[in-house]
């Protein structure tokens, strides 16, 4: 039981999202007929994001992974970004995780590709929608980690695909987690080991 309890413990505090709107559901409301809103460069109308190159759109239409709202990177028109930024602890690594598709019009020219970046540092991603529809996504899980440089770090998401104008990389459900420390970790499993010999040798 103390076991679970010290894992519990850890979990819990490991894993609050350090990021507001994670998965998009608070901004400006998306009007129904078109099913599509599109946000501008400098907007900070999409709570807690910045656009920060071309625009973007938000949708209501396509399949979500949590809530009703996903975010296509090629805004209307032109590939966009996005940013946010967060207090993070120098030399501490991060956890990113969000969930990746495309926008499933275009397939001819079938794989999209987004850039992660923090702290200096990044990744790219693709995802090839062939075969996908709006209902059916085809949403991967994907994960990156950075390590802080500062007391204060921004994530930016930015389209790196331009051959079509409007058909981006579709993003959704996105965390950022710090990493335990492994001294943490080491404390608490030796907490638990002493915890279990006490109690046999009280047997």
């Amino acid at each position: 039981m103390l076991f679970g309890a010290l894992l519990c413990g850890v979990a819990a505090k490991t894993e609050a999202n350090l990021l507001t709107n994670g998965s998009f559901e608070l901004g400006l409301a998306i009007p129904s007929p078109d099913h599509y809103l599109p946000y501008s460069i400098g907007s900070t109308d999409l709570t807690g994001w910045k656009v920060i190159v071309g625009g973007i759109d938000t949708l209501d239409a396509w399949q979500a992974t949590d809530g009703i709202v996903v975010v296509d990177l090629n805004g209307s028109p032109g590939p966009g970004g996005i940013e946010q930024s967060f207090a993070t602890t120098i030399g501490l690594e991060y956890k990113v995780t969000f969930d990746l598709a495309g926008n499933t019009s275009g397939q001819f020219v079938p794989l999209r590709t987004v850039r992660v970046l923090a702290a200096g540092q990044f990744q790219d991603f693709s995802f090839d929608v062939t075969g996908h529809t709006m209902a059916s996504m085809g949403w991967e899980n994907k994960e990156w980690s950075f390590t802080a440089i500062s007391t204060v770090t921004t994530l930016q998401f930015v389209s790196t695909f331009s051959r079509l104008p409007f058909e981006g990389v579709a993003i959704d459900n996105v965390a950022v987690n710090a990493v335990p420390e492994p001294t943490a970790a080491v404390l608490v499993i030796g907490a638990v080991v002493s915890s279990a010999v006490l109690l046999r040798r009280k047997k």
